[in-house]
């Protein structure tokens, strides 16, 4: 029977195999020739070293060498490509170690074998050392025969096999299921996590600029107002600990955070963020998983960790100890998603999990104080076991156990990859849970995921930009939209929001939303046309478009649509609580609002006659520089300031008796309220007088959270990493006074007993220079 296969790759998949190909230079000529004779090079056998090295690294990147190298191999050597294809043709040796014993008939094991650590021979240990000498797999790091019974290496497939190989399917292995089914379970659609992640985007890109750590995630200050936002259910006894941090971690690794790690900052590119939703949701929530495998500060059950662990009292998990059993954990859930079963005992699964991946030193790090613990009847009685597989697995379920609870049943019911629920068994409760609809899409790839027993044909989530006109919410005459979250098409959920905004009040089975003025009137400045709008709400609304709404969407676009544009017109500004008749008698004018009039034309020219202190200005040509300033931002007036010109020096900086000072705090709130150190040097090339210090623009920059990296080593050398900001300084009277010689590369040879003067010239600009030189 054919399989079918999804379009997603494994979970386990890497975004793209890279092909280390060095160790080609580093193996021994006879091995080269007869690699390069595989590959399919005539005469390899008395061809020149580097002839051979040549076109074994062409061959095993072009395709069309594939065929030479794949002819007369074994099943048992196709098999293993295959399975190593499965993965997207890079797999980690443990993995690869407990995906061959899984598919390989084991000989039954005795309760006193239970051998935690290393692996015993195997015949695959001899497959993988022949194609490895061939390059058919590249291995990483050093192995051979020699150290059967060691970790398998790393392996990966060469590429120009990936389009050769089928990918294997996946390991039948024996998952018992549960008897009963939960009377009431718990699970969240995929939608609702993407509505949750895409508010805290829209919260960091409101923010603008904000502060990363050294690995570039938003620190835990930048992420403490999502807490108000009340993302991602948290609830006693299931507590997801650090739900900001989770979602901090899942959008760097959806790579929609720009960050610059040495100078702190990072931003949201709303863009790529866009991008994202846009694909299908099990795309994207493929995303989430492998941002979460990836991640290292945030621990489930545990919350955001330190960056460094203490020696004698740890703190966190082991990162790379982690990354694996996340690896280990991902493979199994992969194959749970084939299984025959639906429902799963939670305990159970983990005593399986055990058995298929300890022997291998699958998941194995020790640990304790979760969030939630599980309290696993068998982990209460580990001290009563003698030594043999059941006192390991008692261990083994009082440490690494919870966690791996604390994952399925915590954060991947979170991300709605699983659902959990109980029932009843025996005298006691049996927890249960079973992959969601989305997970199963996730984790069943490349294979297309089992379609439930009696399941709707809709039940697997498809293509984002695929609504199939689904009417999933409903349309109140108060302008509010109840949306059903399970029945919502992500592309037409998010249609939906470019012109409705958060009501308030919802859970993950129903949100709601409103039709505002103000979100209309945005959707269509962004180029919505009132039918398509109108079109949208009568093909998903559940009851059609109430008259009073149609009456108001048609306002609504009136209103926008009547606005009329003047030109030529003269505008007068009036002092606040002054009126026309007060100032300029006989003058007439249409009143705007409470400070401006509309000047007749013949009010106009008596305005101008009049003179009364008026400043004039005719925004229909250029702007007249009419400011000086010096390189720390001192700004004199050299003629009148119209009103928008002032308004802007005010956001800038602080008025002096000549004129205004741009200020590092005055600048700094600007930046926050969207005015970057480029929009405020544009204002002030139109106002100032040329030339332009060129140092100012190191001070805007300072004030922009984007300080040019400096450093001072006493009485000698100046060095400025930043070319545009070294060019810059070159350029400045003052510092230019203290430099002896410009070395190039940002290099400045400075005055030795000019040190103190440097430095106080520095922190003008907003900058503290460092003490090491970088280079």
């Amino acid at each position: 029977m054919k399989r079918a296969h999804s379009s997603l790759a494994h979970v386990l998949a890497p975004a793209a195999a890279k092909a280390d190909l060095r160790r080609i230079q580093e193996a021994r000529a006879a091995q080269l020739r007869k690699a390069a004779r595989v590959w399919g090079m005539e005469n390899a056998k008395g061809a020149p070293i580097e002839a051979a090295i040549q076109h074994l690294e062409q061959a095993l990147q072009d395709g069309r060498h594939a065929h030479f190298a794949l002819a007369g191999r074994s099943e048992p050597e196709r098999t293993l490509l295959s399975i190593v294809r499965r993965y997207g043709g890079q797999v980690p040796g443990r993995i690869l170690a407990i995906d061959l014993a899984a598919r390989r008939t084991a000989t039954p094991q005795g309760e006193e074998d239970h051998r935690d650590f290393g692996r015993g021979r195997s015949p695959d240990d001899e497959t993988i050392r022949v194609l490895g000498e061939s390059f058919l797999l590249l291995l990483k790091g050093y192995w051979s025969s020699y150290y059967a019974g060691g970790p398998l290496p790393e392996v990966r497939l060469a590429p120009a096999l990936l389009s050769q190989i089928p990918p294997a399917p996946p390991p039948a292995i024996t998952l018992r299921g549960a008897d009963a089914h939960p009377a009431n379970a718990v699970s969240r659609p995929g939608v609702a996590v993407l509505l949750d992640l895409s508010r805290a985007a829209g919260f960091l890109a409101d923010k603008g600029d904000f502060a990363v750590n050294q690995h570039g995630r938003a620190t835990k200050a930048a992420l403490a107002g999502l807490a108000k936002l009340r993302l991602m259910p948290t609830e006693a006894p299931y507590l997801l600990p650090d739900a900001q941090g989770l979602i901090g971690e899942l959008l760097h690794g959806c790579g929609v955070i720009d960050a610059e790690p040495d100078a702190g900052s990072g931003s949201l590119a709303i863009d790529r963020w866009e991008e994202l939703t846009r694909r299908p949701l099990p795309v994207q929530a493929r995303h989430w998983v492998q941002a979460w495998s990836e991640a290292f500060l945030w621990q489930d059950g545990i919350g955001i960790t330190p960056d460094r662990d203490q020696r004698h009292e740890p703190v966190r998990i082991d990162p790379t100890d982690l990354h694996m059993a996340k690896r280990v954990l991902l493979w199994a859930l992969s194959a749970l998603a084939h299984a025959p079963a639906e429902w799963f005992v939670l305990e159970e699964f983990l005593e399986d999990l055990f058995d298929l991946t300890h022997a291998q030193n699958g998941i194995n790090f020790y640990w304790g104080d979760f969030a939630w613990d599980p309290d696993f009847e068998l982990a209460r009685k580990r001290e009563s076991f003698g030594a043999g597989k059941t006192r390991s697995l008692a261990f083994w379920l009082d440490t690494e156990g919870p966690w791996v609870a604390n994952v399925l049943w915590v954060t991947f019911v979170a991300l709605g990859l699983v659902e959990r629920g109980e029932a009843k068994r025996g005298r006691g409760v049996a927890r249960l849970f079973r992959l969601t609809p989305l997970g199963s899409a996730v984790f069943a790839a490349p294979d297309a995921p089992r379609r439930r027993p009696g399941a709707a044909a809709e039940e697997t989530p498809g293509p984002a930009g695929d609504d199939g006109g689904k009417r999933f919410f409903t349309l109140l005459p108060n302008h509010e939209i109840v949306v059903t979250l399970d029945a919502a098409p992500t592309a037409a959920l998010f249609k939906l929001l470019s012109f409705a905004a958060e009501a308030g009040g919802g859970s993950d089975q129903a949100r709601t939303y409103a039709l505002q003025r103000e979100t209309v009137y945005r959707a269509l400045e962004k180029g919505a046309t009132l039918d398509e709008i109108r079109s949208f709400l009568e093909t998903h609304s559940r009851n059609g478009v109430p008259a009073n709404v149609a009456s108001s969407l048609q306002d609504w676009a009136s209103g926008r649509e009547a606005v009329v544009l003047r030109t030529g017109v003269d505008v007068l500004g009036l002092p606040v609580g002054k009126v026309l008749e007060e100032l300029l008698p006989g003058v007439s004018g249409t009143t705007l609002g409470a400070s401006f009039v509309r000047l007749a034309h013949a009010g106009a020219e008596r305005v101008a006659k009049a003179g009364v202190g008026t400043t004039q200005r005719d925004h229909a040509h250029p702007r007249v520089p009419v400011l000086a300033c010096d390189e720390f931002g001192a700004i004199g007036r050299a003629g009148p300031v119209d009103v928008v010109m002032a308004a802007r020096l005010d956001r800038l900086g602080e008025r002096t008796a000549t004129g205004w000072q741009l200020e590092g705090g005055r600048l700094r709130e600007s930046r926050k309220a969207g005015v970057t150190a480029a929009t405020a040097a544009e204002w002030l090339a139109q106002s100032l007088a040329p030339p332009t210090p060129p140092a100012l623009t190191v001070m805007l920059r300072a004030a922009d959270a984007r300080p040019p990296r400096m450093a001072l080593a006493p009485g000698l050398l100046l060095r400025v990493a930043d070319a545009e900001a070294a060019a810059a300084l070159r350029g400045s009277e003052s510092l230019g006074a203290h430099v002896r010689a410009d070395l190039g590369g940002g290099w400045l040879l400075v005055d030795a007993a000019a040190e103190a003067a440097v430095r106080d010239l520095l922190r003008r600009w907003g900058i503290e220079p460092e003490a090491r030189l970088p280079v």
